[in-house]
This record gives structure tokens, sequence and C-alpha cells, in this order.
């Protein structure tokens, strides 16, 4: 009878200490997030890429490089796995908000085809250009998304640097 008391003691002590410990998909997305965060991206809550005004509710996470000092007047939101929007010339995504400029057609279509299935929009605003996504894959694919949107950032920024 004693045992059975300091048993169900002890597990009364630990029990409160196993259930803090992370998930292995909390683990992941700790590592995804730093390793974000160390190569200058930021990570922040954001809602959904084709909310409508009155919806605010943050539902995805969003990676985002900011903008180097200028800050181009772009505001375009391209996205996938939603209905809303206008047709654009890449196969199962969609405009929303605007376009972005003709000039980064080919880039646009070099950087949808190379992210993961898992990234359902590419955000242009005055914060920066970035991405909303499931966070399923790993570093390797966060690298690619990261270089897809370096490519982005500088080339919109280029282009309104332009005398």
């Amino acid at each position: 009878m004693v045992w059975l008391l300091i048993a169900g003691v002890i597990l009364m002590l630990v029990s409160p200490i196993l259930w803090m410990r992370s998930s292995p998909r909390q683990r992941h997305i700790e590592s995804l997030r730093e390793f974000a965060r160390s190569t200058g991206m930021q990570v922040i809550l954001h809602r959904r890429p084709d909310a409508r005004e009155d919806e605010d509710r943050l539902e995805t996470v969003c990676y985002r490089l900011p903008w180097r000092g200028f800050r181009p007047n772009e505001n375009w939101v391209l996205h996938r796995h939603s209905q809303r929007g206008w047709e654009s010339r890449f196969s199962d995504w969609q405009w929303f908000i605007a376009e972005a400029h003709e000039d980064l057609a080919e880039p646009l279509l070099v950087a949808t085809t190379s992210m993961p299935e898992s990234v359902s929009a590419v955000l242009c605003s005055a914060s920066g250009i970035g991405v909303t996504w499931a966070e399923r894959e790993d570093t390797e694919a966060l690298a690619t998304i990261l270089h897809s949107l370096s490519i982005l950032r500088d080339l919109l920024e280029k282009k309104h640097l332009k005398p």
C-alpha cells in the first residue's frame, strides 16, 4: 500500500514535466524558425492571403524578407489553394489585390515552380516580400524559398531604384 502511495506521488510530480516537453512537430517548427531568423527573415503570424478586409484572424505563418532601406510601392498577392482572385499565367496560382509588374513574370515563374507544395502564397507589401506556408518541409526547402525571395527582392529594389 505504501509503495502505491509513493508511486502515485512520484507520478504526480513527474507528469507536469513530461507535459512540458516539446512534440516532434514543435521542435521541427522551432528549428525552421530559428534557421529563418538566422538568415534575416522575419517569421510572423499573418492573415490568410485571400482574406477579405473584415477577416482579421491570424491563421497562417508568413516568412518574410524585409526591404533593405528603400521600400518599393508594391502590394500584391499570388496565391493558390483558394478560388478568390483572378487567373495568372502561373499554373494553379491566382492574383489577389493586384498583379506584379511584368518584369517579375519570369522570376515569379521560377519561384512558384521551385517552391514546396505547402507554400500557399507569395506576398509583396510595404513590409517586404514573403510566403505563407505550412512549415512541413525541412530547412533545405526553406533555403530554396529564401533564395527565390532574395531574387525577387533584389529585382524589386533595383527596379524602383532606377532613375
